[in-house]
């Protein structure tokens, strides 16, 4: 029987009605999931929608951008990326794609810790 290295880490399982914090074990120390010592963030109380939403806001505001000017420029209706900044809105990704190259990113910096 194979067993595990002392080093692993226990990764969450993730539900989609709750995420009990999960302990993650690194060298013989034990922290919680989202705990800072454990490396690891714990999202499980904010959804993705609302996360993309907070950093589409955060890079139309670092740009001086109104999200009239945003609409504008992209192409994009005003009231939707209200919408998707506030969390309420989902997203697809040909309109993802639209945003980075309007941003000048790649889709991966978009995306970047959501």
């Amino acid at each position: 029987m194979v067993q595990g290295s002392p080093h692993s880490k226990v990764v969450p399982v993730a539900s989609t009605a709750s995420m009990a914090l999960t302990n993650v074990k690194d060298r013989g120390k034990t922290a919680a999931v989202g705990d800072p010592r454990s490396g690891w963030r714990n999202y499980s109380n904010v959804d993705v929608t609302t996360r993309f939403g907070d950093r589409l806001r955060q890079l139309r505001k670092s740009r001086n951008m109104t999200q009239l000017q945003m609409s504008i420029q992209f192409g994009i209706d005003r009231s939707y990326i209200s919408n998707v900044e506030q969390g309420r809105k989902s997203i697809s990704l040909p309109t993802l794609e639209v945003i980075a190259l309007g941003f000048n990113m790649s889709l991966s910096d978009l995306l970047w810790e959501i």
